[in-house]
C-alpha cells in the first residue's frame, strides 16, 4: 500500500528534512561558528538534497547559500532559482560557489523554456559568469539552457580549453550560432553530449560538431534531419569509411523533409555504436526493409517507433518482429505506437525476455481473435503462442488503444502483470482488466517495487480491485484513476490523509 510519509526513511533523511524545515532559523545563526561548522562538514549528497528541497518549495533565499555551499559539494542544481529574475543576485551566488565548491562536477542553472529574453542583456554579467566558470577545474556537466550565459561561456570554454566539459546543454540560449559552435568545438574535443535546441545553429554547425568532436555520443538539435544530412554529405564528399561515436539517433524531420532510401544503412555504417533509436515514421519511403537495417546494431538497447497515422507504413510481422528476433535478447526498452494484436504481443515477449520498459498500442477488436500468421519464412518459428514466461526484468508496462476500448486474453494480461520488478503500470481503455484479474495478479505478484499505478477508461475496475493494491507489500506513491468503474477516489484520499500515506492522487502536484 502507499507507505507512511516516514516509512523506510533513514535517520540521515529524517535529519536532512528537519534541517530543511528549520532552515530559516539556521540561516539567522549562520555567523555562529557552531552552526557553520556543522554545515561545512556535511557530505555532498546531503547538501544537494537540501538545496533541491528548498528550491522545489521556493523557500530558498540568497543567505541560505552561505551555509549550503561547501567544499564537499559536487552537484549544484539551480534550475528552479530563476536566472532572469535577478542576474546580479545569481552572479553573487555563483561567485560564492566558485570560492567554496571547487570540486564541482555538475552545474545546472537553466531557467525553464520558451520565455522571451530581455533584449537589453547585461553583457557585463555574462562575461563575469564566463570568467568565473574557469575556476571549476573538475566541471564535466554544464546546463545553461534558457539563460543568457550560453554563447559567452561556449566562447570562453573553446578559447581557453578549460575546464574540459563532457556534457553541454545550451537550449534556447541567445547568440549561440554556427561560429560559436566552431570556437567551442576547437577547444573541447572531449565533449560527449551537445544540445543546441532552440538556437541559431544550422546544418553547418551540426556538421562541424560531428567532424570535430571525436567522442560525441549525443547531439540534440531542432531539426534532426540536419544530423542525417551532415553524415550523408560527409560520406559523399570525403568518400572515407570513418566511424563515429554517436549512440543516439532520433529521426523526427519536418513534414517537408522526405526520407531517402538507404539512410538507415548509412547511419548504421557510420555510427555502429548506436544504442538508442527513436523513429517518427511519416514517410512512405520508410519501409520494413529500411527498419531491418537496424539489425546490424550489436549494441542496440532502446527502440521507439511512432507513426502519426494509420494504417502504419511499417508492419509488425514484416519489420518489427524480425528486428526483435535479431536484437530483442539485449533490448531494454521498446515503445511502439504501431498497433499490435494479442498474438503479436506474445511474439514480442518471446523475442525480448530481458525487456525493462514496454509500451504497446493494442489493436481494438470486438473479440480478440488472433490474426492468421502468414508463413513467409521470417517468423514462422514463432507462429503459435508457445509457453511464454513472465518478463522477469520488466519495470514499466504501458498498454493503450487508439480508439475504442481493447480486449486481450486474460492470460496475456496476467502474464504482463506478473513481472516481479514492476514499478510503473499504465493501462488505458482496457475492457479485459477487472477486479478478478487484479486479485489474481496480486496473488501471484507482491508488486513490492510498484510506485505508480495509472488506469484510465478501465470500466470493469471497481473499488474492490483497487483495494488489492492498497496492501503493505508495495510502496505506491502515485495513483491515477479516471473513468473506471465504481471507485470512490475521495474516500481513498481521506483514508490516505488519516493514515499519513505518502501518496499523490490523479493530477496532484
Amino acid at each position: 500500500m502507499p507507505q507512511p510519509k516516514w516509512y523506510g526513511k533513514s535517520l540521515s533523511a529524517l535529519c536532512m528534512e528537519n534541517i530543511v524545515d528549520n532552515m530559516e532559523k539556521w540561516t539567522a545563526l549562520r555567523s555562529s561558528e557552531h552552526v557553520s561548522c556543522h554545515f561545512f562538514h556535511l557530505p555532498s549528497h546531503c547538501l544537494e538534497y537540501m538545496t533541491e528541497c528548498l528550491l522545489k518549495d521556493y523557500s530558498i533565499t540568497e543567505d541560505m547559500f552561505d551555509l549550503l555551499l561547501s567544499p564537499h559539494m559536487k552537484v549544484l542544481d539551480l534550475s528552479q532559482l530563476g536566472t532572469r529574475r535577478d542576474a546580479n543576485r545569481n552572479l553573487r551566488i555563483f561567485r560564492l560557489a566558485s570560492d567554496r565548491c571547487l570540486q564541482l562536477t555538475t552545474l545546472k542553472i537553466h531557467d525553464g523554456y520558451g520565455f522571451v529574453f530581455d533584449l537589453n542583456r547585461n553583457f557585463q554579467v555574462e562575461d563575469a559568469f564566463a570568467s568565473i566558470l574557469q575556476r571549476f577545474e573538475h566541471l564535466q556537466i554544464l546546463d545553461l539552457s534558457s539563460t543568457i550565459y550560453g554563447a559567452c561561456c561556449m566562447l570562453k570554454l573553446g578559447s581557453t580549453c578549460k575546464p574540459k566539459i563532457k556534457e553541454l546543454l545550451v537550449d534556447c540560449c541567445p547568440g549561440v550560432t554556427d561560429s560559436v559552435v566552431e570556437v567551442f568545438c576547437n577547444g573541447q574535443s572531449s565533449l560527449q553530449k551537445l544540445s543546441v535546441n532552440g538556437t541559431e545553429v544550422t546544418h553547418s554547425g551540426i556538421r562541424f560538431a560531428i567532424e570535430h568532436l571525436p567522442v560525441l555520443k549525443e547531439l540534440d538539435c531542432d531539426d534532426e534531419s540536419d544530423i542525417l544530412k551532415a553524415f550523408r554529405r560527409i560520406r559523399r564528399e570525403t568518400r572515407e569509411s570513418k566511424k563515429y561515436s554517436l549512440t543516439k539517433w532520433m529521426w523526427n524531420p519536418p513534414d517537408e523533409v522526405s526520407y531517402k532510401k538507404g539512410s538507415v544503412s548509412l547511419m548504421v555504417d557510420m555510427c555502429p555504436s548506436l544504442v538508442d533509436v527513436f523513429l517518427y515514421v511519416n514517410d512512405e519511403g520508410f519501409t520494413d526493409e529500411e527498419l531491418l537495417g537496424f539489425r546490424k546494431l550489436k549494441q542496440l538497447k532502446n527502440v521507439e517507433i511512432e507513426v502519426p497515422f494509420l494504417p502504419s507504413i511499417i508492419s509488425i510481422r514484416g519489420g518489427v518482429i524480425p528486428l526483435l528476433q535479431a536484437r530483442g535478447l539485449t533490448l531494454k526498452g521498446l515503445y511502439l505506437s504501431v498497433e499490435v494484436t494479442s498474438e503479436e504481443v506474445y511474439l514480442i515477449i518471446q523475442c525480448c525476455p530481458n525487456i525493462r520498459r514496454l509500451l504497446l498500442v493494442i489493436k481494438s477488436t470486438v473479440q480478440d481473435t488472433p490474426e492468421p500468421v502468414v508463413d513467409d519464412g521470417i517468423h514462422s518459428s514463432l507462429c503459435s503462442p508457445k509457453e511464454v514466461f513472465p518478463l522477469r526484468k520488466l519495470e514499466t508496462i504501458s498498454l493503450s488503444s487508439y480508439y475504442s476500448r481493447f480486449a486481450i486474453p486474460r492470460g496475456l494480461l496476467l502474464l504482463l502483470l506478473s513481472s516481479p520488478t514492476l514499478t510503473d503500470i499504465s493501462i488505458n481503455k482496457c475492457f479485459t482488466l477487472d477486479d478478478q484479474i487484479i486479485e489474481e495478479a496480486c496473488a501471484r505478484n507482491s508488486f513490492k517495487y510498484l510506485t505508480r499505478l495509472w488506469l484510465y477508461g478501465c470500466s470493469n475496475v471497481n473499488q474492490k480491485g483497487i483495494d488489492f493494491f492498497l496492501n503493505e507489500a508495495n510502496p505506491l506513491s502515485y495513483i491515477y484513476l479516471r473513468d473506471c468503474g465504481n471507485v470512490n477516489l475521495e474516500h481513498m484520499k481521506t483514508m490516505a490523509q488519516e493514515k499519513h500515506w505518502n501518496v499523490k492522487w490523479n493530477d496532484e502536484d
